[in-house]
């Protein structure tokens, strides 16, 4: 059943709030925002619910890279990619950019990030607490609130007509 105008709007207010917190946790965890990742959230809506997408590299901050994924990276890419992030991020380095980058990669590769290293491939708790059961079970009460509500006026609005057709 496709979604109401109003649930559709719920469902946005909602996304919004979880990429809120998202950004939150981020910050709160020291992740220094550049903006890069910040603003690739995109919320979707579909027929009947939203999708929420962002950069891959939430992936990483949630599970680390493993040696073996870091591995599956062409090394030049990776290389230069992690140079542009140290770069963005103001990192202070001795020599250049990108020979930082090339370390890093090299160590990525041989040992993974310090994410995967910390966690073994396993959720490094970054959402915990941010969509669990009690966020679902709220919205789907305010959807259902919303779906009873647009019912309810339905068989008013009936009622009231099939009332007046009798007063006529």
């Amino acid at each position: 059943m496709p979604l109401t105008v109003a649930q559709g709007l719920l469902l946005d207010k909602t996304s919004k709030q979880i990429i809120r917190e998202v950004k939150d946790r981020l910050i709160e965890r020291g992740h220094k925002v550049t903006g890069q990742l910040e603003n690739s959230f995109e919320i979707v809506k579909t027929e009947n619910g939203i999708q929420i997408f962002v950069n891959d590299y939430l992936y990483d901050l949630e599970f680390g890279k493993s040696p073996e994924r870091a591995r599956q990276e062409n090394f030049t890419s990776l290389a230069q990619a992690l140079a542009e992030w140290a770069a963005n991020k103001g990192i202070a380095v001795r020599g250049s950019y990108l020979s930082v980058g090339q370390a890093m990669a090299r160590a990525q590769q041989r040992k993974g990030t310090v994410i995967w290293r910390k966690n073994k491939g396993q959720s490094s708790g970054l959402f915990d607490g941010i969509i669990d059961g009690s966020l679902a079970y709220d919205l789907a009460e305010k959807v259902g609130q919303e779906r009873l509500t647009y019912i309810a006026s339905q068989i008013v609005q009936r009622f009231s007509s099939i009332t007046n057709m009798n007063n006529v």
